[in-house]
C-alpha cells in the first residue's frame, strides 16, 4: 500500500509532498489551494484468475475546517507515482519540500518524472463518491470501484490506484484523512471467488516433531516415500506433534484424528502457512489418520489428510521392530543425540542414547504395523 498528497503548486513554496506523513488531503484550503490524495493497494495476496465480487475503500477523516458535507470522489489513476521521505509538520496541510521519488502536483516521481497533466493523470469516469461531513469513518463502494480492482488483478502493471478528489470549486472544503503511517490506516476490503477447480492446497511438508531435551528438536518426515514411522515414545500421555507447512497462508476449519482405538484427540494452531497439530492418546502400533478440515489458501479449498504411522522402537522406519532396530540403538549407546542418530533416542529425552533406549527397543521387539 502507498498514499500521498498532491499539493497544488505554489512557486513561492516550491514542490510539496507528504510521503511518510500520517495524513492526506482532498479539497481546497482556506486560501483556495487544491489538495488531492493518491492511494494504491497491493493485490498480490489475491490469487490470479479470481473474480472480484465486491470492493470497498474505508478511510478515517480526522480533521476539517467545516462539518459541511462535501463530495469526495475516487478516480482511477492512469500513471504510476511515488512516496519519498517528505514529512509535513503540524497539521500537514501545507506539506513539506518534496524528496526524491515523491509524488507532487507536477511530478509523478520528484524530480525527474512529470504528470502529463498537473494535478495527476486519472480517468474522467468516477469510480465511487461519498459525502464527507464531520470527523469520522467513511466508505466508498460501487460497481465501478469493483471493476477497477478486477482490472488491476487481471493486469497488475496497471495498478496505480485512485486519485482522491474533493470539492475544488470553492475554498475551505478540504478534508483530512489518515494514511497508512497513522494508527487508523485506510483499508480496501475485497471479497472474491478463487478460480474454479483448484482443490485442496497440498502441503509442502508434514513432519512429526519432538524436542530431545537440550539436544534440540528433530523432525520425522511423514510425506516421504516410503513413509517413515514415528519411532519415539509419546510419553505417559501418548502425545505427538505434527507440523504441516503450506506454500501460502491458510485457514483451517477444524481437525480430527481417526485412531485404532478411537481414543486419540487433536487440536490445531494456525500461524500463516504453518499448522501445528497437537495429538494426545495416540496408542502405539497403528496408523492414525489426521484430517485438516476445509483448508483454504485463497486459491483452493478442501480437506487435507496426513497419515501418522506410530511404532515405538522402529528405528529404521520399515514398519516392524526387529533385531536390526535393537542393534541400531545398541550401536549408538553412549553417543550424544544428533541429527544422524536421533531416531535411536526412543524416549526423546536428549543428552545421550543409553540403556533406557535399548530397553525400550527390546520391549517392542516383534511388533509390526497392521
Amino acid at each position: 500500500m502507498k498514499d500521498n498528497t498532491l499539493y497544488q503548486y505554489d512557486p513561492s513554496l516550491g514542490d510539496r509532498s507528504n510521503g511518510i506523513g500520517v495524513h492526506l488531503f482532498a479539497g481546497a484550503t482556506d486560501d483556495g489551494l487544491i489538495r488531492r490524495g493518491v492511494i494504491a493497494f497491493n493485490l498480490a495476496s489475491i490469487p490470479a484468475g479470481s473474480t472480484i465480487t465486491s470492493a470497498t475503500l474505508h478511510m478515517n477523516m480526522s480533521r476539517t475546517s467545516s462539518g459541511t458535507a462535501r463530495t469526495v470522489t475516487l478516480y482511477k489513476l492512469l500513471a504510476d507515482w511515488g512516496e519519498g521521505t517528505s514529512n509535513a509538520s503540524n497539521e500537514e496541510g501545507r506539506g513539506a519540500p518534496a524528496t526524491p521519488n515523491d509524488a507532487t502536483w507536477r511530478h509523478r516521481f520528484f524530480s525527474s518524472s512529470f504528470w502529463a497533466t498537473q494535478g495527476g493523470n486519472f480517468s474522467t469516469t468516477p469510480s465511487a463518491s461519498t459525502a464527507v461531513g464531520g470527523v469520522g469513518a467513511y466508505s466508498w463502494s460501487s460497481p465501478q470501484l469493483t471493476a477497477d480492482v478486477q482490472s488491476w488483478l487481471n493486469t497488475p502493471a496497471s495498478n496505480f490506484g485512485w486519485a482522491i478528489v474533493g470539492t475544488e470549486g470553492t475554498s475551505t472544503t478540504a478534508k483530512r484523512f489518515d494514511t497508512r503511517e497513522s494508527g487508523n490506516p485506510p483499508v480496501l476490503a475485497i471479497t472474491y471467488t478463487p478460480p474454479a477447480g483448484s482443490g485442496a492446497p497440498q502441503p509442502v511438508s508434514a513432519v512429526s516433531r519432538k524436542a530431545h531435551g537440550s539436544s534440540g528438536t528433530y523432525d520425522i518426515d511423514l510425506l516421504s516415500a516410503p513413509a517413515l514411522t514415528e519411532c519415539r515414545s509419546g510419553g505417559a500421555g501418548q502425545n505427538h506433534q505434527v507440523i504441516v507447512t503450506f506454500a501460502r497462508s491458510v485457514s483451517v476449519a477444524g481437525v480430527s484424528v481417526t485412531s485404532r482405538d478411537g481414543m486419540a484427540s487433536a487440536t490445531r494452531t494456525v500461524s500463516g502457512n504453518v499448522v501445528v497439530i497437537d495429538l494426545a492418546a495416540v496408542a502405539n502400533n497403528q496408523t492414525a489418520t489426521i484430517t485438516l478440515n476445509n483448508v483454504n489458501d485463497g486459491v483452493g479449498a478442501g480437506d487435507v489428510v496426513i497419515p501418522l504411522r506410530v511404532l515405538a522402537g522402529d528405528t529404521n522406519g520399515n514398519g516392524s521392530v526387529t533385531a536390526s532396530d535393537i542393534g541400531q540403538v545398541k550401536s549408538q549407546s553412549g553417543q550424544p543425540v544428533a541429527a544422524a542418530n536421533f531416531r535411536a533416542d526412543l524416549n526423546a529425552n536428549g543428552g545421550s542414547i543409553n540403556a533406557t533406549d535399548v530397553s525400550m527397543a527390546k520391549a517392542t521387539a516383534g511388533t509390526q504395523l497392521p
